[in-house]
């Protein structure tokens, strides 16, 4: 999947969105790549370091802070949710995963992601394709290869440096018989300018530590938020987990109201961005892509 990105957004689109245009090969080809071997050669995408809280705000650094002290919360290791799976993709010529989700949406063909996955130092990733409900190696639902999406503009033009903005909406092709991911999987419905402070549920496949990577694990917690654009979860969970969803409440129903991004500092607690504005723009734009 290469991203056009010279190319000025439309007048008539928001400018908070970053398009990622089709790949210029048939997407079967993107699922060809990913081998059996290049599949286990892909390490988890550990993202662009320990994260502190984005939002630019002392009262917000404080509260990462405080939040930090808690009792670290150990993610549990749990049977794989239809929806959630690996996103495997290639950065600058090395193989990398990270989770995702797929979202309901218009098209049926919406997933989400951490932009981080998507786009680092304004260099696109190419050969994205989802693997949903992953596990040891596989997934009994096949690779679903990404055609386009959307990644939040202050993800791509701030650098990586916002992380309260790094979260990526990629739309995936039909499957053999034209049937969408999300008719075949189910998806997780999408709620947007949702408060910090609820119980959530945080998904994804740590491979660093204890975690071995090839099972989906989650916490479930009372968030915290870290300024007025990021909420904190406490949960041990390393890299790998990039790109999961963190959805309301204790299970795995529950609407999708942001993504995991980074550990704090501390590694006690996982943080993401709250889906404000930009990230609505990214997802309708994406949920309006035709398959």
């Amino acid at each position: 999947s290469a991203a056009d990105a010279d190319a000025p957004a439309s007048a008539s689109a928001p400018a908070s969105f970053v398009p990622v245009a089709a790949p210029a090969a048939p997407a079967s080809d993107e699922v060809s790549y990913w081998t059996p071997e290049r599949r286990a050669a892909a390490t988890e995408d550990d993202g662009p370091g320990d994260a502190t809280a984005a939002s630019g705000s002392e009262a917000g650094s404080e509260a990462a802070t405080s939040d930090a002290t808690r009792t670290v919360n150990h993610a549990e290791q749990i049977a794989p949710v239809s929806h959630i799976g690996r996103i495997y993709y290639v950065q600058e010529g090395y193989g990398h995963w990270c989770s995702a989700n797929v979202v309901a949406s218009a098209n049926g063909s919406t997933i989400a992601t951490a932009g981080h996955c998507v786009t680092m130092d304004q260099t696109f990733s190419t050969q994205m394709v989802f693997y949903p409900a992953y596990e040891s190696g596989g997934s009994p639902y096949g690779g679903w290869p990404v055609v386009g999406g959307n990644v939040t503009s202050g993800w791509y033009a701030g650098n990586n440096a916002d992380q309260a903005e790094d979260s990526a909406f990629m739309a995936v092709a039909r499957d053999g018989d034209g049937a969408t991911v999300q008719s075949v999987v189910g998806a997780s419905p999408v709620l947007f300018d949702q408060s910090a402070t609820q119980v959530f549920s945080a998904f994804g496949y740590p491979a660093v530590g204890r975690f071995d990577g090839e099972h989906l694990d989650r916490c479930t917690g009372p968030g915290t938020a870290a300024g007025s654009a990021q909420i904190l979860i406490a949960c041990d969970m390393t890299g790998g987990v990039s790109g999961g969803p963190i959805l309301a409440g204790d299970g795995s129903d529950g609407a999708q109201i942001a993504n995991v991004a980074e550990r704090d500092d501390t590694g006690t607690h996982n943080l993401g961005p709250l889906w404000q504005a930009s990230a609505h723009s990214a997802y309708d734009l994406t949920a309006a892509i035709t398959t």
